[in-house]
């Protein structure tokens, strides 16, 4: 074995012995749902994290506006799946007019209307709700129309938030989207009660047809935990296609790669607008199981900057390191508000200092990683479409005369390796498949 592969062995003994330590910790004092709580978070910014990697990882886009895409995907589940919910029960169930007149006081004749006043949201989102129990369908086909949604508007406004400096340098880039993120979400979505409004609005329950509140949420999380796995096979498959070794060239010499032909400005567009729509899918996600959507909670401190600090710690270009980086801070951060109160007590500090550990533990991580560990946890690894070892051992026996000519299946071992990294990822999704049947059916 080479010293480097020595070093890069005992580097995953670390990580993996340091994580499974703290996990434990964190599960000594941590009831099942906190623990399943902890995952769902982790999900979400898998999901977030990975989209803001292909664009800054690989493409070098730096993109400061991130929360805004979460939050678009989380509107959406308001904004047209909370109206376009009403509109329909209007329309096909006439009784709901006395519903909301009776829930109302008689204040509000209209559902929409009701749904849209702040004071009577949750009431007209109760009224929906005992609707969508009654036709569970109804709900599943606005769950499928409001996701898709979602992906589309975030997908659009990603490409018409970035188009003004698609062709400028990458500052310029950076200063648009994070004055758009704020743009949007504060002046826009937060003072503007028609859109959502200071107080938010509550989502109606899609997923009426599971009954309980807590089969809905928990079905959430399953699909949570299994859109993020897909996303990061996606994100593989990508990084180690054409498409990927191009978003390296380009980013590690743009006049190169135009020298060769490729439109810059076109793969922007499309790396944008894929990205975006990944980040709307978890903002969805987030909003479906929580119930509601404000806009505070969409907040650059935790969409922007939590996925930049988790993408550099775990190592950029790296899914593997993206998803690393987002298990260690998120169990960084619920380790100290598990044992905030031993902590306090051994460093003799009040309470209220030891609750902003967590961030002082963001920014001590990312310190010692750029000092110790530029490169991140996992370093970025070169695009492969064969395996190299096998591609010198053909070398060699082409060399000795031991074969006439290379074999046409050249790339069969990495094949093989990559559909077995994926064979895994698969019997993971069919076990939480399994296990959230056993839930609902118990």
């Amino acid at each position: 074995m080479s010293e480097e592969g020595f070093k890069l062995n005992w580097g995953w003994i670390t990580v993996i012995i340091l994580v499974v330590l703290t996990a434990i910790a964190v599960g000594v004092k941590s009831t099942v749902d906190s623990i399943v709580e902890l995952i769902f978070l982790m999900a979400i910014y898998i999901i977030v994290t990975l989209s803001l990697n292909f664009e800054a990882g690989f493409f070098d886009i730096p993109n400061f506006g991130k929360a805004v895409f979460v939050f678009i995907g989380a509107w959406a589940a308001v904004g047209i799946g909370g109206n376009l919910t009403a509109i329909l029960i209007q329309h096909l169930y006439p009784s709901s007019t006395q519903a909301i007149e009776q829930a109302t006081g008689g204040i509000h004749h209209s559902l929409l209307a009701a749904y849209l006043d702040h004071s009577f949201s949750r009431k007209a989102t109760e009224v929906m709700n005992h609707y969508l129990a009654m036709h569970p369908g109804l709900g599943l086909l606005l769950f499928v129309v409001v996701l898709l949604s979602a992906l589309a508007i975030g997908g659009i406004l990603g490409l018409l938030a970035a188009y003004p400096a698609l062709r400028l340098r990458e500052e310029y880039l950076a200063i648009l989207l994070l004055s758009f993120s704020e743009l949007t979400v504060m002046n826009v979505f937060y003072q503007s009660p028609s859109l959502l409004g200071p107080q938010g609005l509550w989502v109606p329950q899609y997923l009426a047809i599971f009954k309980s509140s807590a089969k809905m949420a928990n079905t959430m999380i399953a699909l949570s935990i299994i859109s993020a796995i897909l996303i990061f096979m996606l994100m593989e498959r990508m990084a180690n296609s054409p498409m990927g070794r191009l978003l390296r060239a380009v980013r590690d010499n743009e006049l190169a790669a135009k020298s060769f032909g490729k439109d810059i400005v076109a793969l922007r567009k499309r790396v944008i607008t894929f990205t975006s729509a990944v980040a709307a899918l978890g903002g969805f996600l987030v909003a479906v199981k929580s119930q509601t959507v404000q806009a505070l909670n969409f907040h650059r401190v935790y969409y922007t900057f939590y996925p930049w600090a988790m993408m550099i710690v775990g190592g950029m270009a790296n899914n593997t390191g993206t998803v690393i980086g987002v298990i260690v801070i998120w169990l960084g951060i619920r380790l100290i508000n598990v044992y905030q109160v031993t902590i306090g007590n051994l460093l003799h500090l009040p309470l209220d200092a030891v609750t902003q550990f967590d961030k002082i533990l963001l920014g001590v991580l990312m310190l010692l990683i750029l000092y110790l560990r530029p490169e991140g946890i996992v370093p970025e690894k070169m695009s492969k479409t064969t395996d190299f070892e096998e591609l010198s051992e053909v070398s060699w026996k082409l060399e000795q005369g031991k074969l006439k000519e290379p074999p046409t299946d050249l790339g069969k071992k990495f094949l093989a390796r990559e559909r077995r990294k994926e064979l895994v990822l698969w019997l993971v999704i069919l076990l939480v498949i399994a296990l959230w049947a056993v839930y609902v059916a118990m």
